[in-house]
């Protein structure tokens, strides 16, 4: 009997890992989630059309959908994280090791790198939510339990069954992105997130539309500033803060790589957790005017050549997959990959390319490796698809970077000084770092109740704090200087309406 019971617990485990990786893993992941703008979040989607929204209108793309898993839930099987979980509903997940600070949760991931969410509790009873982690969002909803069609079903619902304390409006909400709607009440409940419990107002949806079919998360959880709608619907991190619920206001963000079988997923709110990275961070401040985590570029190089863009800005997006660039620019770094051939809006290059690529920020190069920017091989083993994207987000100089590059630093996103920091990795490989004069991001050191981190205050990156992966140079500082200033006088002038929310 023992043996029998272990054979049953071992095919059981199989079945799980199957229904997670499909036979053909190279095209078959879940799809990039969807935000609150005017543009899906981009993953592939299996033969089915996936829309792409822009200010300047609508374009229609044939992406690649991840089946839905109906394997049966394995119950008291315990899995150690990494591994592949079967969640209660249609839907599994790779989980990631416990957070390692006070104040943090973990963020899982889907295995495929495509969406990153974390399990968060509502209501009276603590119901788990899994919701997206999403920076470009900031507005959060949860698919309600009055919503009966198949989409709500397949995944976790919340509604007043669920909790005695959620109080739920007369108001409406309404939220249309590239690739979906959904609408409902807005409600009001606890809910607990990386040990913090606050009273959060959120969308209650009860109409989902058919596009959110394939994906995992239950929810979003918006984390962007307060969006450019007039309308009352506190975000995230304002009820935190109007709760002083911590010291000071501001998420550190790390998003574990499943090819590396990494679980180091976490989220931190109050102090970035300095055991996810080393050597120092360094920050770039908000563009004026701008509600979305927006923040100048300085440039891009590939294969250390300087692609020599100027006037670019880069709007900073857990919740998206892929980089999204406007097509002259994706042409340009395209061109300098060997091998690299146009298909429509996307690109094709060798799987085998290796070609450096890397971002700059405030006169700090950040490297992408090509485990993330090359993707699935599309005929044998030889071609592959790029996670570099040429559809123009929003206006002509502006890029949407995603996970793509995330993957590669430790994000710090601070509410209260309105900036952006980056830091490398912690136990990386090690790579040649050349420490050069100050860059241009913002001094000062910030303090927690948890720990204190360092900031770009020093002349120079010292040689035994360098980065491994981040590597440390001054641009021009005439051409830095015009950059800013033109970002900032052209944001105020921008209408970027990411999302249609309305609240009656």
């Amino acid at each position: 009997m023992h043996l029998l019971y272990c054979l049953q617990v071992i095919c059981a485990f199989v079945a799980c890992v199957f229904a997670l990786y499909p036979d053909n893993p190279g095209i078959s992941a879940a799809p990039a989630v969807v935000g609150d703008r005017p543009y899906p979040k981009l993953g592939p989607n299996h033969g089915a059309p996936g829309v792409y929204g822009s200010a300047s209108g609508v374009v229609k793309m044939t992406l690649k959908r991840h089946p839905v898993s109906r394997a049966t839930n394995i119950k008291g099987l315990h899995l150690s994280p990494g591994s592949p979980v079967k969640r209660d509903n249609h839907y599994d997940f790779v989980t990631a090791s416990p957070p390692t600070q006070t104040n943090s949760e973990s963020i899982h991931n889907d295995g495929t790198d495509f969406s990153y969410f974390a399990g968060i509790d509502f209501g009276s009873s603590g119901k788990t939510m899994y919701m997206l982690v999403d920076t470009g969002a900031a507005n959060t909803w949860v698919m309600g339990s009055e919503c009966k069609s198949e989409i709500c079903t397949d995944h976790n619902t919340f509604g007043a069954s669920d909790s005695t304390s959620i109080e739920v409006a007369s108001k409406q909400f309404d939220l249309t992105y590239g690739t979906g709607s959904v609408s409902g009440l807005t409600a009001t409940d606890t809910v607990r997130l990386a040990g913090v419990t606050v009273s959060l107002p959120f969308g209650l949806a009860s109409n989902v539309s058919a596009d959110f079919s394939a994906y995992p998360m239950d929810g979003i959880l918006g984390l962007g500033p307060r969006a450019s709608d007039p309308k009352d619907f506190p975000t995230v991190m304002e009820t935190i803060r109007k709760a002083k619920a911590l010291s000071r206001n501001m998420l550190g963000v790390n998003l574990q790589r499943s090819s590396d079988s990494s679980t180091d997923g976490e989220l931190s709110f109050g102090a970035p957790d300095m055991t996810n990275f080393q050597g120092k961070l360094f920050y770039t401040n908000n563009l004026d005017g701008s509600s979305k985590w927006e923040i100048p570029l300085d440039d891009a190089k590939v294969n250390g050549r300087s692609c020599n863009f100027t006037g670019k800005s880069a709007i900073i997006d857990t919740g998206t997959s892929f980089m999204l660039l406007p097509p002259a620019d994706a042409k340009m770094i395209h061109s300098q990959i060997p091998g690299a051939q146009a298909d429509g809006e996307t690109y094709n290059l060798p799987c085998k390319s290796r070609a450096p690529f890397q971002l700059i920020f405030s006169g700090v190069s950040y490297d992408i490796t090509p485990a993330d920017y090359v993707r699935s091989p599309i005929n044998g083993d030889s071609m592959c698809t790029s996670n570099i994207i040429g559809r123009r987000p929003f206006e002509e100089d502006q890029w949407l970077v995603g996970d793509v590059f995330l993957k590669n630093v430790y994000s710090v996103f601070d509410y209260d000084e309105k900036r952006i920091g980056f830091a490398a990795k912690a136990n990386k490989p090690s790579t040649t770092s050349t420490p050069l004069s100050r860059p241009t991001s913002s001094p000062g050191a910030a303090t927690s109740s948890h720990r204190a981190f360092a900031s770009a205050e020093n002349p120079t990156l010292a040689a035994d704090t360098a980065s491994p992966s981040v590597s440390v140079g001054q641009p021009d500082s005439s051409t830095s200087a015009a950059t800013s200033s033109r970002l900032r006088k052209g944001t105020k002038a921008l209408a970027l309406f990411w999302v249609t929310l309305s609240v009656l």
